[in-house]
């Protein structure tokens, strides 16, 4: 997973994040990098730190709530090519959880759980509501989001009717999903939680 933060600005104190989900060969880890401006058409990463944490165990995704705070996706709670994995995968157990980890301190706290292969993560514009693709659910879970503590409620459950992976937004308030079938396609998910309300 990839997901950045910011515009291309001059002042440092804004220039863009990118964080990227690293999976070492013994610990997955956040990897946090800022752009930085040559000029006005050159653009390096530099990398700030590394993030590890027990809880960060087979991310998925990411997605910035801020330049301190952000939500992971654990796909997956066994070792991959485990017995326990093959279970998990094929018995779908809903063993996944949502992570909140604050960049600054490294700390990082499971704020959803329950999951049937947790995939994908996307936040609304105004922060509000945290979308999760559910894989083996079929279906992408709407979370309302705390913004004091960022603890997350479960709010509904739109079916996919498929096996979707990410999502991500257009930018104008669309999230596009992802779907494996016979090929990839996208599927409009409606991104205003007042209609889901309606919906359910």
């Amino acid at each position: 997973g990839v997901a950045a933060l910011g515009g291309l600005g001059k002042n440092e104190k804004e220039m863009p994040l990118v964080l990227v989900v690293n999976h070492r060969s013994d610990v997955d880890a956040l990897e946090i990098f800022h752009v930085r401006s040559n000029d006005e058409s050159d653009y390096t990463l530099v990398h700030e730190k590394s993030v590890l944490h027990p809880l960060l165990f087979n991310v998925n995704d990411c997605v910035f709530v801020d330049r301190n705070n952000v939500y992971c996706t654990n796909w997956r709670s066994n070792p991959t090519g485990s017995l326990m994995d093959a279970i998990e995968v094929y018995g779908q157990m809903p063993w996944n959880n949502v992570v909140h980890c604050n960049l600054e301190t490294s700390g990082c706290e499971v704020v959803a759980e329950g999951i049937r292969m947790a995939n994908g993560i996307e936040i609304s514009k105004d922060g509000l509501n945290v979308f999760v693709v559910a894989t083996m659910d079929k279906a992408v879970l709407v979370y309302a989001r705390n913004n004091k503590d960022n603890s997350l409620d479960k709010v509904a459950s739109i079916p996919t009717n498929a096996l979707c992976d990410n999502l991500v937004w257009d930018g104008e308030g669309t999230t596009y999903l992802t779907f494996l079938d016979d090929s990839c396609v996208y599927w409009r998910l409606i991104s205003h939680i007042a209609l889901y309300k309606q919906l359910f």
